[in-house]
């Protein structure tokens, strides 16, 4: 019973860092989505990691 709490913890200490550290990027930033905007240009200075969002507003 011990090692399930214990296997639980690490899982829990391992995954909440990575949601604490998730980044919410607005596409397009002040613009927001819409057409004629250079979205490859708007993303070449930018580092996705797993967790992260994207808002499409």
């Amino acid at each position: 019973m011990a090692s399930k709490h214990l296997a639980a913890l690490a899982i829990f200490a391992i995954v909440l860092p990575a949601v604490a550290m998730a980044t919410e990027f607005t596409v397009g930033d002040d613009q927001g989505w819409t057409i004629n905007f250079d979205y490859v240009a708007w993303a070449k200075d930018k580092v996705f990691h797993v967790g992260d969002k994207l808002v499409l507003a």
